[in-house]
């Protein structure tokens, strides 16, 4: 995983290693699945819940009406008789020390394509690797979007060309976590948010400027910790009002 000029190399827990055929952590593997992905066919199968998990979503709506009534609006007469404030928990990952090896800094031109190849570079030199090793292995690196879209733009430089380490096919890119829910977030936010500027608009931002929040700070894409708090406050609001 890399972000500009620094990183690190996540070795693979051996254990979760062992689970998966080595057969399919190969670059001719990953470059075949590729592939089949046009051809694909997406059912609404796919996108509907399973029993056990709209029971798994009950719950985790009654305990957010539980923690909105017991910090809003009401006190338990008997402290005794359980509400579950807390959603159920999730298959959870493992809690397991991870095995990284931190990169020195590398010289390199941030947000270019350019810069990519030097990390690369960088990468094959710290590694001890040669580069034909390092090119004819998967490479799954973990980036923001900037990255992601920079190996992509090297990559179509290099096409076509025979050659694997001129074609960089053994890059797999992967959006990191927190940007995967950044991304889903902010669409949340901004398919309810409405339109800040019609009276009659009955959006998020009417909510945010109910509770004191202005518009002009609560529309801020780039504060990804404030636009989750903005979320959870209209998210309580709303109970709230549907409880009264």
């Amino acid at each position: 995983m890399f972000h500009g000029t620094w990183g690190y190399i996540h070795d693979i827990d051996p254990k979760l290693q062992a689970t998966v055929s080595p057969a399919d952590l190969t670059l001719e593997s990953c470059l075949s699945a590729l592939e089949k992905i046009p051809s694909i066919r997406v059912s609404p199968r796919m996108l509907i819940a399973t029993p056990e998990e709209e029971k798994h979503w009950v719950l985790v709506l009654k305990s957010q009406i539980g923690k909105v009534l017991l910090e809003h609006i009401a006190k338990p007469s008997d402290k005794e008789a359980a509400i579950r404030v807390t959603p159920p928990p999730i298959d959870q990952i493992s809690h397991e020390k991870p095995d990284i090896t931190m990169l020195k800094l590398m010289i390199a031109s941030d947000n270019s394509a350019q810069g990519i190849g030097e990390v690369c570079t960088g990468i094959i030199q710290q590694s001890d690797l040669e580069p034909a090793d390092f090119f004819s292995r998967l490479q799954v690196l973990d980036g923001d979007l900037c990255t992601c879209a920079n190996i992509q733009s090297l990559r179509g430089q290099r096409i076509p060309s025979p050659h694997k380490v001129d074609t960089l096919n053994n890059l797999l890119t992967s959006l990191g976590g927190s940007h995967t829910l950044w991304n889903i977030g902010l669409a949340i936010f901004e398919l309810h948010y409405g339109n800040s500027s019609d009276s009659r608009d009955c959006g998020a931002w009417r909510w945010l400027e109910s509770l004191g929040i202005p518009t002009s700070k609560s529309s801020d894409k780039k504060d990804f910790t404030k636009m989750i708090q903005n979320i959870e406050k209209v998210h309580e609001a709303t109970i709230v009002y549907c409880i009264m």
